[in-house]
């Protein structure tokens, strides 16, 4: 139960509609608190790797952020493997981009997600520096930054980053990033 139950330096939380609480724990794997505080492994095992599949048996390699979609599935920055992983309410794990495969990810150590309410999901693709939307038939798209390193405020791929991290949508749409290199909060 909730007091007893063991942690390794949690990176990020997010939380269901129906309450669950659903946690990033640094031993590769993804944990959920209960409307009771029972603490389960959700998905992952205690090994870094890449596997999709029965949630039990999949493995990641040091995600990083955690969101809850609208439909209830969570979506992971599976950082290591430079992936964008999803658990299915039936808890299957799968990669949401097309290549499902870590050693040619489009992703360079992804940090940072959150989902809109069409669940796009959007991704702050750290290691290159940019904004990324993965829109519900599979497309990823460059919505913001060029690419290089910088702090340069303008619309779509004009702008630059430097290490972004954390991101958030709210209501009206509008994208919210922590700007970790720069020190900055950008909208």
């Amino acid at each position: 139960i909730g007091a007893n139950a063991k942690f390794l330096s949690p990176k990020s939380i997010a939380i269901s509609r129906d309450g669950n609480i659903f946690v990033v724990d640094n031993n590769n794997s993804i944990r959920r608190i209960d409307a009771n505080a029972n603490v389960t492994t959700y998905a992952g095992k205690n090994s870094p790797g890449f596997k999709d599949g029965n949630a039990n048996d999949a493995q990641f390699n040091s995600p990083q952020a955690i969101t809850v979609g609208r439909d209830g599935s969570i979506y992971i920055a599976d950082t290591n493997n430079h992936l964008i992983r999803k658990v299915t309410k039936d808890k299957k794990v799968i990669t949401l981009t097309e290549n499902n495969n870590p050693n040619e990810s489009i992703f360079n150590f992804p940090k940072g997600i959150a989902v809109d309410s069409d669940n796009n999901v959007y991704v702050s693709d750290t290691g290159n520096h940019s904004i990324k939307k993965i829109t519900t038939d599979g497309n990823v798209i460059t919505i913001a930054g060029s690419g290089s390193s910088g702090s340069i405020d303008g619309e779509g791929t004009n702008a630059e980053f430097n290490s972004p991290g954390g991101i958030a949508i709210d209501f009206f749409g509008n994208i919210y990033v922590a700007d970790t290199g720069n020190n900055k909060i950008r909208k």
